[in-house]
């Protein structure tokens, strides 16, 4: 069956909107938009994935980037304030006058919003992957009464604050796509979204990850010592890596320090430290390993170098979930996943879904994540969790991709029926 969007179709590459401060990637005609905005890297790297997909598919499909920056800088300052500032920022996020808020801390996302719904074509649809965008969308559409149709996506498993989905009707959008089905079911019992608006997406790692998995640890090894920096690690020997997407890796630092105390895995143990954009955290890594028998830190690396860096992996130690990291991970096989830290607020659901899975383990203590990689190595006898968890891996991760190519691959549909009469 055929999904494409019966919508009127913008020609985007002939329209560009007046005064546009971001890109636009156009390829032929389109009339669906991927909206995203830089507010940490989750969202651009959901809203590509979700642009490869659509693509595969059959579908046209645009990307719009934001040029405000006024988001991200506000997200940067929580970061630096700590969990409790996130998680505070996620609670807050429940009154009723954020969307109002947005209009006003963020003007220029609200004058991009207006300049994109005022290049559209009536019935184009607006897919956004971060919320605050989104009510800047609905609230352009609502004001200039234009009849194009906007999709949130709502990227994180944890239930999302009511400013997600407002409880004003001109705010809300006209489709929900979640990554978990706890999600999508707060949306339609608790938000009184019609189910036929909810639809629970997949997400499709770059292909870097598949590839690199499916071409084998012994070439993945080829490429690693072939890195600057890397000719001390050891194939022979099991491998530590520690990440947390592109800033939250030196969250792992307690347990990086533990396994390093410890003479048994100082020696017997491969360390790789991705720090991600993080300089200072980079070079206290590199430091830190020198007393390793066999050690590399990274910083920022791209999806081929990092896609390797799993395949050679063993045991991943995480100092933040993040979805992408979460399915870039079961896409390059690298796991079971050890969760030492997730962030406040949007991440405070991940810890009990991955574990829900199957997908790891959850260890909040550095003592007690210490003990962990060292049983998931060898160095010490096995629990019955780490066993069960090890045993059941490879199937668990299989079946994830699996569920995720699916779900991915029915989002086209999904947006048909949102631009359906």
């Amino acid at each position: 069956m055929n999904h494409e969007l019966v919508s009127p179709v913008a020609q985007l590459s002939t329209r560009p909107p007046p005064n546009f401060s971001g890109r636009i990637e156009v390829g032929g005609s389109a009339s669906l938009w991927l909206a995203s905005m830089r507010a940490g890297g989750g969202h651009l790297a959901l809203r590509d994935a979700m642009f490869r997909t659509l693509q595969a598919t059959g579908h046209t499909v645009s990307r719009l980037d934001s040029g405000a920056r006024a988001p991200d800088r506000a997200h940067r300052a929580l970061v630096r304030l700590g969990d409790w500032a996130l998680r505070l920022s996620w609670q807050l996020a429940d009154l009723r006058t954020v969307p109002r808020l947005v209009e006003v801390l963020f003007p220029r996302l609200v004058a991009e919003a207006h300049q994109w719904v005022e290049a559209a074509a009536p019935g184009d649809v607006m897919l956004s992957t971060h919320f605050a965008q989104a009510l800047a969308l609905t609230a352009a559409r609502a004001r200039r009464q234009a009849p194009v149709r906007v999709v949130s996506v709502l990227p994180d498993y944890t239930t999302p604050p009511s400013a997600f989905c407002p409880d004003d009707p001109a705010r809300r959008a006209d489709g929900y796509v979640t990554m978990s089905t706890s999600v999508a079911e707060h949306l339609i019992e608790r938000r009184s979204v019609a189910p036929e608006r909810v639809y629970v997406g997949g997400y499709q790692a770059a292909p870097a990850f598949a590839r690199a998995r499916l071409g084998g640890r012994a070439l993945a090894w080829n490429r690693v010592q072939a890195l600057a920096g890397a000719t001390r690690l050891q194939p022979e020997k099991p491998t530590v890596l520690l990440l947390g997407g592109s800033g939250w890796t030196a969250r792992t630092q307690p347990v990086l320090r533990g396994l390093l105390d410890d003479p048994r895995s100082r020696d017997a143990l491969n360390f790789i430290v991705v720090a991600g954009r993080d300089d200072r955290f980079h070079a206290r890594a590199e430091r830190l390993l020198a007393a390793a028998a066999s050690g590399y830190a990274a910083g920022f690396v791209s999806h081929d170098v990092l896609a390797s860096l799993m395949v050679v992996a063993d045991v991943p130690v995480l100092g933040s979930i993040a979805p992408a990291t979460l399915q870039e991970l079961v896409a390059a096989g690298c796991g079971p996943l050890c969760i030492f830290r997730h962030l406040g607020g949007s991440e405070e659901g991940h810890p009990a879904a991955v574990v829900a899975a199957g997908l790891g383990l959850h260890a909040p203590r550095a003592g007690d994540m210490v003990r962990t990689v060292h049983e998931l190595t060898g160095l010490l006898p096995r629990t019955a969790l780490t066993a069960a968890a090890l045993e059941g891996w490879p199937e668990l991760a299989a079946g994830e991709r699996a569920r995720q190519q699916t779900r991915a691959a029915g989002l086209g549909a999904f947006l048909h029926r949102v631009v359906s009469p």
